[in-house]
This record gives C-alpha cells, structure tokens and sequence, in this order.
C-alpha cells in the first residue's frame, strides 16, 4: 500500500504542484496589496463562483487520466499482480486525488480565516463556524463531482473535453428554457445563499450532485474492475490518426467557444429592460478612485467626490489635532480613509489603522467619532487592543463623547438625552448589560451603544477629570494587564488599574439619566408604546404594530428585523410602516423558523426601539 500511495502521489505531482503555485499566487497578492476589510461572508461569497469553476476543471482534467492512465501505460497488469484488489486500487487513488486536490481550497479558506482574524472588529467578530464548515462541505461536493465526471469520461481518451463541452452547451441552453434544471450544474453549488450570516443549501442541488459524483464514481469503478489490459485500444488507435486527433481538437474548441457565445446571448437578456420601456438602460462607467495625503491622513474617494471630500480634506488634520488632544495621544502613523462607504447600517468604521466611511451629512463628525476609535486602540496597546473592543459600550461611548467635545457644545445633544432618558424610564437597558455586550446586543438596540456610553464617560470625567480616559485606555495596554477577562471582571479590573470605582461611576451615571427622565418627563410620557401580533399569509409572516396613544408628530413606526439573536448590525433590515399598515418578510428568508424583530419609532434624528424579540412561527401556516 506504501508503494503504491507513492507511485499516486508522483503521477498527481503536477497538480500539487498547481495547488501550490495557486496559494504563492494568492499569499502574494494578501502581501502586496490592501487586504479587502470586508466581512467573512462577503470575502467567501466574492470568490465562491470563480473558485468553483476553477475546482471543478482542476478536479476534471486530474481525473481523466486516473484511472485510464493505466490501461494505456500498460501498468493494469502489474497492478494485478499486487497484493491488493483494484477496488482497493481505486480507493486508494480517489484518497490520494483527494488530498491533492483540496490542498489549494484548504489554504484559500485559511487565508480568509486569517485576514478576518487580523481585520474583524465589533461588529463582525464572531468567527462563523457554520459557514465555513458549509463552505468547506460545498467545495468538496463540487471537487468530487469534477473528479468523478472525470474518471468516467476519461475512459472516451481525447474525446472527454468534447464530451463535456458539449455536455456544458446542451445545460446552458436548457437553463434558458427550463430553469429548474439548475440543478445539474455543479458550480451552482458555491452560489452562496446568505439568510444573515448563514449558508441557506438547498437541498435538491445537493442530492442532485451527490447522486451525480456517486452514479459516475460507481460506473467508472465498473469499468476499471472489468476491464483488460487492451481496453480501448482501438479507440486510442483512431485517435492517435492526425487528421482524427486535428479534428477532435478543432471541435472541442468549437464546442468551447459555442457555450461561449450562447451563454452570452441567453443570459445578455437579462440586462436588457423589458419590452415596451423607456429604451435602452443608461450604463455608467466606474468612476476613478482619487487619493490625496495630509499630514494624518492618507484620503480615497471616487472622483465626483472631490468636492466635499476636499471640504473635509481641508479641516482633517485640525480634526486629529483635537481628537488626539481630548484622548492624550502622540504623534503615530497615517491612517488611512476610504471614503467611498461603510458597513450596513453605519456611518463609518474603524479597523485598525483604517477607517471606512460614508461622505454623509456630517463627515466631520464621523472623521472624528472613527479617528478617536484609531487613536484609542493604539492608547490600548495596538496588538492588545481587544480587551478595549471587548468593552463596546465604553468604546463607542468614548468616540460619541470625543465628536461632541469636538462639536462644540461638549455634551450629548437634545435627542441623545432624550434617548437615555427614555431607556432609564422604561427599563430598557439595566446598567450591568452594559458591561456585556452580547447581551445587550441580544436584548436591546445596539446603537444605544453611543448616548449611553457616552453618558457614562460624562460621569467618567465628572468625577476624575478629563485625562481619566487617557489613564483607562493606558491601563488596558500595560503589557501587564490580565487578557483573559470578559464582561463585568473586565470592566471593574480596567478601572481599577486606572485608580477609579466602576461603582461610583454607575452610581453617578444612573443619577445623571434620572436628571434626564425628569428634564423630558412630559415627551416621554406622550411618546406612545406597540402591541405586536403576526401575521400569516401564503409563505409569509408579517409584523402588525398597534400603538397605545397617538403618534407624535415628526414620528414614524419602523420595525428591525434580524435572522438570528446573535446577527451582527450590518444585517438588519428596517421596515418603515404606515397608518394600519404589516411589515411582510419571506418565510423562506428566515432562519430556524422563527422570527427576531424590534418595534420602534423613528425621527431623522433618532430611534426609540423596544427590546428584541425572537418567536417561533407557527408550522403550517
């Protein structure tokens, strides 16, 4: 068996070989360029396509000559006189293909796995195990059936590209007509279906395929237990003839170039507008991406930005000046600012040394609010700065306390009190989920984050004075600060290292928000509360709001809706509602058969929501 693991090893040593080249092309690529700051399930869903055409064919072209290889080697014989069955033979090479062929896929996954390791923040933290495993389990379906159609039409010799040419054709042109029949194309596998940050596989692909790998695998395994050593000869005889072997040459690469051509005058339909419409759809090129440099920050945005990117360009570096003045920090690198968007459901974003954000109503503050997350984290030790991240509240609140000093009015504005006003009111937010977030986050509205935290840092430096968030961002980064805290612990032995009482600052924080319910206690009383009911209807369920009182004007009821307790913000979904009217969500979107959603109200200004709640639906409905 020795032997023999080592003579399949050396026959798929080009392709090894290949999936190695294929990992330095990739590990170059992460080194040289600037790693794409996206969540997981964006970065595996963006190359999901192209990595399973390219598996596939890979797979393919290993597995047509797995097995026929030794019928016209005339090595069939001397596998015979092992002491090994050739059922056993071809087990051995499926393991050993196996193994060969996953090699790249494997590394590409790790690659993701680390660049989401190195660039994951509080909002995409978690590591999303169930959709790496599926991702994995779809990469070997689609492997296996490459390999399997593989050694079954590698029996055909040079005519199996042909055969699976026009194989190619005859799906492509079908698909047109009849779409179901989708589910004959393996590729189609790694076509990601995200229902949040989970992997919806669809069953009737899957079984598909698998039935597909194992009905090849098993008619190729009969034909190598049966065969005899002049198996295909005159077969390989017409072949080898030129004008044969022009000829089958040619008309693979016709067949080729025909499912080319199809598929582009099929499926180009699809980007056409529909009959009797307003002509043809206007195009617009891509807009160039423009980069400009202060002294702090090294700027991109699309060039018709230009004109209020150059506005803030202009007051950029007074912006770090002050940020870096408030927190206590020095000089350090450029940070980098792409301006050309951020994250779902955020103004911008801090990884690190970069910021994403959006050119919206108030870049400066967000410039602002984003650069004290920078300069906070390298307060905080740089590479030890998760224990901050850890502390979400204090996080934001700290940045949300950083733009209003910056402002000008140097506390939380009318709206941002009257938020935490109405959170202490009803009991929304109990000031020890505070100190954990995952709770929060499963409880409440997770931009409570930003009054509230930054309430709490008023109390902070009420108390200490205005260099206390310096002393806690640096008692975090002392090389000894204990890193295996979470929650509650963390929070006391953060402010216990900085000489404070976590205590008496949520005693002052509680007495601050109670000044606030009596400031706003006539708004708060008029601002009315939802009774939920579902709805059902033909594979839908929908959100019915009742409100006890009447709606304030300049108010709106909105509901969220998320597909599990624990989904990150950026795949929340706000549904406006009017007068009597349902929030509908696709049953068929949701995950686990329930159904997480939080009523609210909603200003251009603000949010008011209500705790989450997550229901089962009932079956059959």
């Amino acid at each position: 068996m020795s032997g023999l693991l080592r003579k399949e090893f050396r026959e798929l040593r080009p392709f090894l070989l290949l999936g190695v080249f294929l990992l330095l092309l990739d590990l170059i690529e992460w080194f040289t360029e600037q790693l794409d700051l996206q969540p997981l399930a964006v970065n595996i869903g963006a190359s999901s396509q192209a990595l399973a055409v390219l598996l596939f064919f890979i797979a393919f072209a290993a597995g047509t000559g797995l097995l026929v290889r030794e019928m016209d080697d005339r090595t069939l014989a001397f596998l015979d006189g092992l002491p090994v069955s050739r059922a056993r033979v071809f087990g051995v090479k499926i393991l050993v293909a196996a193994i060969v062929l996953l090699l790249y896929p494997a590394g590409h996954l790790l690659m993701l796995v680390a660049q989401h390791l190195i660039s994951r923040q509080s909002l995409d933290h978690a590591l999303h195990a169930a959709l790496l495993w599926r991702t994995a389990a779809m990469i070997c379906v689609v492997t296996g059936t490459g390999l399997a159609l593989g050694l079954l039409l590698g029996y055909l010799r040079a005519l199996c590209w042909l055969t699976l040419g026009l194989l190619a054709l005859a799906l492509i042109t079908l698909l047109h007509f009849l779409p179901g029949i989708s589910v004959l194309n393996p590729v189609a596998l790694l076509e990601m279906r995200l229902v949040g940050l989970q992997w919806q596989v669809l069953s009737a692909p899957l079984f598909t395929q698998l039935g597909l790998m194992a009905a090849s695998a098993l008619l190729a395994l009969g034909i190598f237990v049966s065969a005899n050593g002049g198996g295909g000869r005159k077969l390989r005889q017409w072949l080898g003839r030129p004008l044969a072997s022009a000829a089958v040459t040619l008309a693979t690469i016709g067949i080729c170039l025909a499912a080319l051509v199809v598929f582009a005058v099929l499926f180009a339909d699809k980007e056409k507008p529909a009959a009797g419409g307003n002509g043809a759809a206007a195009k617009f090129a891509d807009s160039p991406v423009v980069s400009r440099r202060t002294e702090r920050y090294s700027f991109s945005y699309h060039s018709q930005q230009a004109e209020q990117a150059q506005a803030l360009l202009q007051d950029a570096d007074r912006v770090y000046a002050e940020v870096a003045a408030l927190l206590g920090a020095g000089d350090g690198a450029r940070i980098d600012v792409d301006l050309t968007g951020s994250l779902q459901n955020t103004e911008g974003t801090a990884f690190h040394d970069r910021i994403r954000m959006h050119l919206g109503r108030n870049p400066r503050k967000t410039l602002a609010h984003e650069t004290a997350h920078v300069l906070a984290h390298r307060l905080a030790g740089d590479e030890r700065e998760r224990e901050l991240s850890k502390m979400s509240v204090l996080n934001e609140g700290l940045a949300t306390w950083v733009h209003n000093q910056i402002a000008g009015n140097g506390a939380l504005s009318d709206i941002e009190r009257f938020q935490a006003a109405v959170v202490s009111r009803r009991h929304l937010v109990k000031p020890e989920q505070l100190t954990d977030v995952d709770a929060f986050a499963r409880h409440s509205d997770i931009n409570l984050r930003y009054p509230l935290g930054a309430a709490l840092v008023e109390s902070l430096v009420a108390r200490h004075g205005r260099d206390a968030p310096n002393k806690l961002l640096l008692a975090l980064g002392n090389p000894d600060f204990p890193r295996s805290l979470a929650g509650t612990e963390l929070w006391y032995a953060a402010f216990q290292a900085a000489g404070f009482d976590l205590g008496q600052t949520f005693d002052d924080y509680s007495r601050r928000l109670q000044g606030w319910e009596a400031e706003f206690a006539e708004r708060i009383a008029a601002l009315p509360r939802p009774r939920v009911s579902l709805d059902y209807s033909a594979g839908k369920v929908g959100v019915e709001l009742r409100w006890e009182g009447q709606m304030p004007e300049g108010w709106r009821a909105v509901v969220r809706i998320r597909p599990m307790a624990d989904s990150p913000l950026d795949q929340y979904m706000m549904l406006q509602l009017g007068p009597g009217a349902v929030a509908w969500v696709t049953r068929s979107t949701l995950v686990n058969e329930q159904l997480c959603f939080q009523p609210g109200l909603r200003t251009e200004d603000a949010a008011i929501f209500e705790t989450w709640s997550c229901v089962p639906l009932e079956p059959d409905r």
